[in-house]
């Protein structure tokens, strides 16, 4: 919302300039909190991205901006506050884990049990490509992968592998509403090699039998059977294996095209990065942008589009609708654009009648 005219905003505290409180992540994932005095949102954006900021929110600002820090006030509000983000310092040193190389973060936080490392039950059996699932009438907890299956039970240290009951060191645990592990009891029954940094208080799991190519055609054949949930995890445990996976970059984009654009655009992105000469998802890209109301964005990959691809009479026609937009309104690059498209060598029949329409509005 850096223009916000546009977007039909009109109070003085969005359009004009103000006390600006921001959070925001650099490319290297370090958390930055801050404020700036007597800014407009464009001015905020620009100094975010000169101090390398790469994605950012703009909280509530004015009276209610204030920043304190290591226990002394920054910026002082000018009225009273009933919330704030606080960030402390942990303090115990948080256990960490790590898997083929790549940091691993739960929605709760591993701990330590008994001398052994307690992790959620759901999210390192996902990460090992397992399937997890819950047998309500037993009270069973199952996993399994391949031909390995385990049944586990909340509260017991008794466990099944394939049938076989092991005794763990410590019981299966419910904490913060979840279940949780040992880790590395349980990633060695999927054939992981576990170690412990003591330096980092870290546990590194190495599973080197995880291959991108088989979970990727498994996730296929998941989406092509109508089970797009399942696809969509296994997609993502691609990622998880190999972040550099393009296939399952551009798979999620276009699953997530019907439910999340904001999703949608992201995995775009990533695959684009990639894949920069795949024309037609940067025009399903720019599409997705308008959808969401960045039409901006849109205008700029359309552009792009036009200039690789002159004679595409779809980008142009992708171009010319984004110049009359309301909330660009130049009707006469849109005007340009559509008379390039009727020029294109291989426009469709139903393509020149859409943009005959179009011209009518501006005769």
């Amino acid at each position: 919302m850096v223009n916000a005219a546009k977007e039909g905003f009109t109070d003085s505290k969005v359009t004009g300039r103000a006390q600006r409180s921001f959070i925001g992540e650099t490319k290297d994932r370090y958390l930055v909190m801050g404020t700036v005095n007597n800014v407009t949102l464009n001015e905020l954006a620009l100094i975010l991205k000169d101090i390398g900021i790469v994605n950012a929110i703009n909280l509530d600002g004015g009276a209610s901006s204030a920043l304190m820090f290591d226990n002394k006030i920054i910026t002082a509000p000018t009225r009273n506050l009933s919330n704030a983000i606080v960030i402390t310092r942990k303090k115990d040193k948080p256990v960490r884990i790590q898997l083929n190389g790549r940091e691993m973060f739960f929605d709760t936080d591993p701990y330590f049990s008994n001398g052994r490392t307690m992790v959620p039950l759901r999210g390192i059996m996902e990460a090992l490509g397992a399937t997890v699932g819950w047998d309500s009438s037993t009270g069973t907890i199952w996993a399994s992968k391949g031909d390995t299956r385990v049944d586990m039970w909340n509260g017991s240290n008794i466990i099944r592998v394939n049938g076989e009951e092991r005794t763990l060191d410590v019981p299966i645990q419910v904490k913060y509403n979840r279940t949780h592990v040992p880790v590395r009891f349980i990633a060695e029954i999927f054939g992981a090699e576990v170690d412990f940094n003591q330096d980092k208080n870290m546990v590194t799991i190495r599973l080197e039998n995880s291959s991108p190519t088989e979970v990727y055609d498994k996730a296929v054949a998941e989406l092509n059977s109508g089970n797009s949930a399942e696809a969509e995890r296994l997609f993502l445990e691609v990622l998880k294996i190999d972040p550099s996976y393009a296939g399952a970059m551009l798979k999620l984009a276009k699953l997530y095209s019907s439910t999340d654009k904001e999703k949608s655009a992201e995995y775009f992105e990533k695959f684009l990065e990639i894949q920069p000469k795949d024309y037609e998802a940067w025009n399903t890209l720019g599409w997705t942008y308008a959808t969401l109301g960045n039409v901006r964005k849109a205008l700029e990959i359309f552009k792009f589009l036009t200039t690789e691809k002159p004679d595409v009479a779809a980008y142009w026609i992708g171009l010319g609708d984004m110049y009359a937009h309301y909330q660009i309104q130049d009707y006469t690059s849109a005007k340009e654009c559509y008379n390039r498209a009727l020029s294109c060598p291989n426009i469709s029949e139903s393509q020149k009648n859409s943009v005959y329409e179009k011209l009518k509005k501006y005769q």
